[in-house]
């Protein structure tokens, strides 16, 4: 999922992209990368970017992920085949959390001057991204998904390892009735199968 941050619609501190925008830019970078992997399904990993980069600048979401960078921060350079030009940048991976692993990164296309003062404002400035983007997720999910009660409900007993026929009966219901539910939020959620449902559902805070 890519997201620019020009297609926000509030503004000010209230909107997590537009805030942390103006963080990284204090840090002398014109563009920023946030990527966030989602923990299922494990093999064939799935990541939400949110950036402001140009169309032209598009194939540096790939440089600093989740998964090529060690915890901590990172600093690198890169050359753009097609124009010659040179990007500097920093990432900093904040390692699993709620929502999977994430980073932030920086990107700037002069020459970036770091001392530990501000290696010190990149990292808190790549946590404060992660605590705005978290909330902002759970606030969309609640709106974008839209399970019902009695799906959460579900979601719920399905997270604590209970199967169809625990869960109709704890829910005095039948269990064709919890399988239709489970279906339903599969799909919603576009996961492959229950568990993966009350995890991702999870780390979203519709279960909460």
């Amino acid at each position: 999922m890519l997201a620019k941050w020009e297609t926000a619609e509030s503004t000010g501190f209230q909107n997590p992209y537009l805030s942390v925008l103006n963080l990284v830019e204090t840090l002398g970078c014109q563009y920023a990368v946030y990527q966030r992997r989602r923990p299922v399904p494990l093999a064939e990993p799935r990541y939400e970017t949110i950036h402001n980069l140009p169309a032209g600048l598009i194939e540096l979401c790939n440089i600093p992920t989740a998964d090529n960078c060690a915890l901590g921060i990172k600093f690198w350079e890169y050359q753009q085949k097609e124009t010659s030009n040179y990007y500097w940048g920093w990432t900093v991976r904040l390692g699993p959390t709620s929502g999977g692993d994430a980073s932030l990164a920086g990107i700037s296309d002069r020459s970036l001057s770091v001392d530990d003062s501000r290696r010190a404002l990149i990292v808190c400035t790549a946590y404060l991204a992660n605590v705005l983007f978290s909330r902002a997720t759970k606030s969309a999910a609640h709106a974008t998904y839209k399970l019902s009660r009695r799906e959460v409900e579900v979601l719920r007993w399905s997270g604590d390892g209970k199967s169809s026929a625990e869960i109709a009966s704890l829910l005095s219901v039948s269990e064709n009735t919890i399988n239709f539910h489970q279906k339903s939020v599969k799909e919603k959620l576009s996961c492959s199968t229950k568990t993966s449902s009350a995890v991702y559902a999870a780390m979203l805070g519709l279960l909460s």
